[in-house]
């Protein structure tokens, strides 16, 4: 071959080259892509946390399903609000992009509540056991004051006789 054939061979090569490459689709960077990387960076901070999240529902299913409720419970659902809260710390540190503030504005705010909630569930488990107790006593009074309630005789009315003033 001589060395025009090889010249005009590697030209060929690269507008062959050159035209792939034009027409090829190119990917510029949009507000699309930050907001992918801003839910990716959020599903992180969610799975760094994964098992502690779970002892958050099995804290829950163990509160709803449990005959009788004591510390245990208590620390359970107390230790879970304490999860969601170190959850709700580290995504707000997430730097959302200007297209997801308001995607970080409800996900914060879900957090924040659901912490909430089971603040008030640890409440409602301290305050269950005792409030049983109350209610059993007062179901035991109840019925005793109904017994003695039994025993007594009304009185029989009579006609009273006499004016007013004797009556008086």
């Amino acid at each position: 071959m001589d060395r025009r054939t090889v010249v005009l061979g590697v030209a060929a090569a690269a507008a062959v080259t050159a035209a792939i490459v034009v027409s090829l689709p190119h990917h510029h960077h949009t507000a699309r892509d930050d907001v992918s990387a801003y839910i990716k960076q959020v599903n992180d901070v969610q799975l760094q946390l994964q098992r502690r999240l779970a002892s958050v529902n099995v804290a829950y299913l163990h509160f709803t399903q449990s005959k009788t409720l004591g510390a245990h419970e208590v620390a359970q659902l107390e230790a879970a609000q304490a999860t969601l809260g170190r959850l709700r710390s580290r995504l707000a540190a997430v730097q959302p992009p200007a297209a997801a503030t308001k995607l970080r504005t409800l996900v914060l705010r879900l957090v924040k509540q659901e912490a909430e909630v089971t603040g008030e569930v640890a409440h409602l488990a301290q305050f269950l056991p005792p409030f049983v107790v109350v209610v059993g006593d007062l179901h035991n009074a109840d019925v005793a004051f109904a017994a003695q309630l039994g025993k007594i005789h009304a009185p029989t009315p009579h006609a009273l006789k006499g004016s007013k003033q004797q009556i008086a």
